[in-house]
């Protein structure tokens, strides 16, 4: 797999920092979630309840304490509570985005334009990667990017709380588009790589061994052959958020626009 270091695109997966290697889709999550996310809330909203502010605060200094205890002791620690406290965090900052007072209006023609252009980015990587049959070789860019598509969420629920059908259309749009060129773009690196894994269930990393490419020669098989494969290595071999994948923030930021 791809997080796993006997992977040929391992260093184009993960970003290192120190001497700890990070999952570059899980890293964007948190930072975005855990640092800039509070940040576009205190500027946008006009009035905010100090329990929902002790929420998103206190989910922030969680994210900080669990990203300094795996520098320190190698691990993801709390990952079912970090998945609690994620779907807590998620439907909160939701509602606030959506239905609490803000004080700023954006144009919806604004909105849209900003949709499209943080989106972008992410949809010419993975048509680069199906064009190029290899992976996008350049994770520090990786990382940015994601974050801007992120952001193209950000502005999609903003132009919901104006135009509730539209805006869910923008976005399960958005979505299907996502998940589909993701999908073709591992279908057609892995016809062009050769990872050392073997196919037993219960993994949720992207990347598919020899043995599992029957189940990937469609783009809608992808991500069947996604949760088949496991390393044959310890999860010591690869990066630290490994398991970070299965959670909850990646299963709704990546998907609905990670």
């Amino acid at each position: 797999m791809h997080h796993c270091k006997n992977s040929d695109n391992y260093a184009f997966h993960v970003l290192r920092l120190g001497k700890i290697d990070y999952c570059i889709g899980c890293l964007a999550n948190t930072v975005f979630l855990s640092f800039l996310l509070p940040l576009h809330i205190s500027v946008i909203t006009s009035e905010l309840n100090p329990l929902l502010w002790t929420l998103i605060l206190g989910y922030a200094a969680f994210q900080f304490w669990k990203v300094g205890a795996s520098m320190l002791w190698g691990g993801n620690p709390e990952s079912l509570t970090s998945t609690l406290f994620t779907v807590i965090y998620l439907i909160t900052v939701h509602w606030v985005i959506m239905f609490g007072q803000i004080r700023i209006e954006i144009p919806e023609l604004t909105l849209l334009l900003a949709i499209l252009a943080f989106s972008l980015p992410q949809v010419t990587i993975y048509v680069w990667k199906i064009a190029a049959s290899q992976e996008f070789k350049f994770p520090r860019s990786k990382l940015l990017i994601r974050i801007c598509f992120i952001h193209g969420y950000l502005f999609a629920l903003l132009y919901t709380r104006q135009d509730p059908v539209v805006g869910i259309v923008v976005i399960l749009a958005t979505a299907g588009i996502f998940v589909l060129l993701r999908a073709w773009a591992i279908g057609e690196v892995n016809r062009n790589s050769v990872s050392y894994v073997e196919p037993v269930p219960g993994n949720f990393d992207e990347d598919v061994s020899t043995s599992t490419r029957s189940f990937s020669n469609g783009v809608f098989r992808a991500p069947i052959a996604m949760l088949l494969a496991k390393p044959e290595n310890s999860k010591t071999d690869c990066c630290i958020d490994f398991f970070c994948c299965s959670e909850i923030c990646c299963s709704c930021l990546c998907a609905l626009g990670s």
